[in-house]
């Protein structure tokens, strides 16, 4: 052995197991995130989706985002004349697995949404539905077609 092999340190190498073997790199996890409804039936204004606080791009129907293995929160609002619909969901993600995130905006802008890990209601039709019929009376009433 030589003076300088003494000295010499060896390069970076990977970590290893117990077994001797590199170990595998973590599977991410992934968020299957399903958008109720259509720009026709529910907003022309798609409603945004963030994950941990990152705004994320979202579409009517499913979408999948990767994320790593843990905890994650998951939010959607909708954005008309005002934001609403707020709902959020702590989402646990194991390593290769997928977990299906379920949001439904309200009928109206004075509702909470709906999320969850299965196909939500949307909230708010008893509202939805009483403010449509006064505006239907006030309507008639001004034009003289209520006694």
């Amino acid at each position: 052995m030589s003076e300088h092999d003494a000295f010499t340190t060896p390069g970076p190498t990977a970590p290893t197991s117990v077994t001797g073997q590199s170990p595998a790199p973590t599977d991410p996890g992934r968020v299957r995130f399903h958008l109720q409804g259509t720009k026709i039936l529910t907003s022309f204004t798609v409603p945004t989706v963030t994950i941990d606080g990152h705004l994320v791009p979202s579409q009517y129907g499913e979408t999948v985002y990767p994320v790593a293995p843990g905890r994650h929160r998951v939010a959607a609002q909708a954005q008309w004349l005002r934001t609403y619909g707020q709902a959020d969901l702590a989402v646990d993600v194991e390593p290769g697995t997928v977990v299906d995130v379920w949001y439904a905006a309200p009928h109206n802008q004075f509702s909470r949404g709906s999320m969850g890990f299965e196909k939500q209601r949307r909230k708010g039709l008893v509202l939805f539905v009483g403010l449509m019929l006064a505006i239907l009376v006030a309507i008639a009433a001004l034009n003289g077609l209520l006694l």
